[in-house]
């Protein structure tokens, strides 16, 4: 007789060969518990009474140790205490992104009117889902030059029950934007990472995550913020605000470009890891 937590154990040994030990821990209850819908109550259970069981954990323990993420092969993944769908289309949210979220709810507190947000390539729809589930008064509108991803963050915004306005656009091609109206905010995580860096980089990003959400070229890795920083002076209001997350070593580039193109108050920030991250700026109109 082999039982859930046997399996679990077992499971536990195999991912310490391609992770450190609390990490294959963690993974494996995540597979267990979200993947495989098992409980501390089902842990004394005969794994051989469930069907297919073995063979479904055999599969994705491969697909682990291949690196694959844990939350593509569950398809779930935790983001500011929202449960949203992931997929091979859309980046897996990350931690730095919910201290981005703060940010803009820490900034934005200071009035409670009603404001319109809009999220410049909301991939999973991470972020508007978040700023909606927190401030419901707010109007909150994303695009995403991916088709596939945004059919993944209206279901993201459809699990939760939040009305966010979507709709396909590439902010690089700002003509092509149909936003219908203008915002107080815009917040965006723009794809930053150089392309050079991409040998530094974990397998589990490299060979799953999407490209097109990540990179930038190593000549102009300033493009999507320049980009940003144009369609700000198209579509805020007056005295409207925009928060980015940057790479960390881009952060005063990025500073510097918003005061120069006539954005005032502009503001860095550090992230949790004490890397420059962040960066705010309010139109001067």
């Amino acid at each position: 007789m082999t039982t859930w937590l046997d399996a679990l154990k077992k499971l536990e040994t195999q991912l310490a060969t391609v992770y450190d030990v609390r990490e294959a821990q963690s993974i494996a209850k995540i597979i267990f518990t979200d993947y495989f819908q098992l409980t501390e109550a089902n842990k004394r259970v005969d794994i051989s009474e469930i069907p297919l069981f073995e063979m479904q954990l055999a599969d994705v323990t491969q697909r682990l140790l291949a690196s694959e993420p844990v939350q593509y092969i569950t398809g779930n993944s935790w983001f500011y205490g929202l449960k949203l769908k992931v997929n091979a289309s859309v980046l897996i949210p990350r931690p730095e992104t919910e201290e981005l979220v703060e940010w803009v709810l820490e900034k934005q507190n200071l009035s409670e009117k009603e404001i319109s947000v809009l999220d410049i390539g909301t991939g999973s729809g991470c972020i508007a889902c978040a700023l909606k589930f927190k401030k419901p008064e707010w109007n909150v509108s994303a695009f995403d030059v991916s088709e596939a991803a945004l059919i993944t963050a209206s279901k993201n915004a459809y699990r939760n029950n939040l009305d966010i306005d979507f709709f396909i656009g590439d902010v690089l091609k700002t003509d092509s934007v149909n936003a219908h109206k203008k915002f107080d905010v815009i917040v965006s995580n723009p794809p930053y990472i150089p392309q050079s860096d991409a040998h530094f980089m974990h397998a589990n990003v490299l060979n799953f995550e999407p490209h097109l959400a990540l990179f930038v070229e190593n000549n102009n890795p300033l493009q999507f913020y320049i980009a940003i920083a144009q369609f700000g002076k198209r579509y805020l209001n007056s005295k409207g605000k925009i928060y980015v997350e940057c790479h960390f070593e881009n952060v005063e580039a990025v500073a510097k470009h918003f005061t120069e193109h006539g954005y005032k108050n502009v503001e860095t920030k550090k992230d949790l890891s004490n890397k420059w991250r962040f960066v705010y700026a309010e139109l001067s109109l």
